[in-house]
């Protein structure tokens, strides 16, 4: 009889908390034809296993289905090119969890490409020993520590602000929230503001403290390579439960070598979360590189501030990214956040396209005491639909899911 993956709360993920016992869940079948749901079922029932719980799924929905799914061993049929639904799915599972795609490409290249996103793929039609020869494969990979879950990195968004004052850290802030939300899986929030930020405040946590570091603990860490898994987390402070922070500070060390020293703890942090959420603000006197930034991020969210000179640099910015990114091995996504942080500002969205000759996919409403607001610990996501309906939208389009229609009544409540 083989076995099937458990959930478990690993000791040395997000701190020291006690590991809680194993505990079996059910497998599941998101099946779009009800003979892939019967022949999964056959094959399971003939290793001894429990009898899979079955749903019926279409490929829109698939993701928002894999997000509420609790099975640590999930089976997902899709139709259509199966490498860009792993592609969208990568970031919604957590490497507890083990997904077997299954779809009608008939092709090594298309199993290769799907394993090497962190899913097991599974060619249909299949017979009972095909299954069976893949159920046992899974297992040997499990007991050897071998799964192809180990595939799964954190998606980095750079959250990239060029005006101050332009809402970069509360959006970043928020956006932790609402992924950690969207997709139930773990999120961590940095803070590149090694000489002074306000993420504290946009998070309502006025007694949130950065990491104090010292030159000779860094300099230790890199001349020994001494940089390892559980000194990365020491340094981060958690948030939610799904939400951890990671900010450093310095009396000695200046903010390029704080910058440089966090990005290595990110890359031990890497397998640790399903998403890193990186504030680039102005304010934090560190200017995004665009061609450094297209290198360490995944996809690049750009706060525009709706006045000249935030629109100046805006295009300014952009223009340099287009040129490099396309040069990346792996170029980085982008999406342009159109944010009235201020009352004043008349300049509206159809003149922000034009100007910067892109178009905009998301726009925050501007919010009266949105500081005052989000000082007593309450969030935007939490609030009503005009608040919260921005901060789904972009988390949904980060991950792929397809974006929330609104009714016709959050459309009129939105333009009062």
């Amino acid at each position: 009889m083989l076995n099937l993956p458990e959930i478990t709360v690993p000791a040395q993920v997000f701190g020291n908390k006690p590991v809680e016992e194993p505990r079996r869940r059910q497998s599941m079948v998101l099946y779009q034809t009800g003979a892939c749901f019967r022949m999964l079922e056959e094959a399971l029932l003939f290793e001894g296993m429990e009898a899979p719980q079955g749903q019926k799924c279409t490929d829109d929905g698939l993701a928002d289905q894999v997000t509420a799914a609790n099975s640590a061993f999930l089976f997902a049929e899709c139709s259509g090119d199966v490498v860009e639904k792993a592609i969208s799915l990568k970031h919604l599972v957590s490497r507890e969890r083990t997904v077997i795609l299954i779809g009608s490409e008939d092709k090594m290249s298309t199993a290769r490409e799907v394993e090497k996103l962190g899913f097991y793929y599974l060619y249909w039609p299949a017979k009972k020993d095909d299954i069976l020869s893949l159920l046992h494969h899974i297992n040997d990979d499990v007991n050897r520590s071998h799964s192809v879950n180990h595939a799964r990195a954190a998606m980095r968004i750079g959250v990239v602000g060029l005006k101050g004052g332009s809402g970069c850290t509360m959006i970043a802030g928020e956006l932790a929230y609402s992924l950690s939300r969207e997709s139930q899986q773990q999120v961590i929030l940095v803070d590149h503001g090694y000489k002074g930020s306000n993420m504290h405040i946009m998070l309502g946590k006025r007694d949130l403290a950065r990491r104090k570091m010292t030159d000779t603990a860094v300099s230790h860490h890199s001349l020994t390579n001494t940089l390892d898994h559980m000194t990365a987390q020491s340094q981060l402070t958690e948030l939610d439960p799904n939400i951890r922070y990671l900010g450093l500070e310095s009396d000695t060390l200046t903010p390029v070598e704080l910058y440089e020293y966090n990005n290595r703890l990110l890359l031990a942090l890497s397998y640790d979360a399903n998403f890193i959420i990186e504030d680039y603000s102005a304010s934090v006197k560190i200017y995004p590189d665009p061609r450094e930034i297209c290198d360490l991020v995944d996809c690049i969210v750009m706060v525009v501030q709706p006045s000249l000179s935030g629109l100046h640099e805006s295009k300014i910015f952009l223009q340099q990214f287009m040129e490099v990114n396309p040069e990346m091995k792996s170029p980085a996504r982008h999406i342009i956040v159109l944010n009235h942080n201020v009352v004043s500002h008349r300049i509206n969205r159809k003149a922000v396209e034009e100007y910067l000759d892109q178009p905009v996919d998301i726009e925050i409403p501007y919010y009266r005491k949105a500081e005052e607001y989000l000082t007593t610990g309450k969030r935007f996501i939490d609030g009503n639909a005009r608040q919260a309906t921005p901060f789904r939208q972009l988390s949904r389009k980060i991950i792929g899911k397809p974006l929330v229609e609104e009714s016709l009544l959050k459309k009129l409540f939105w333009a009062s």
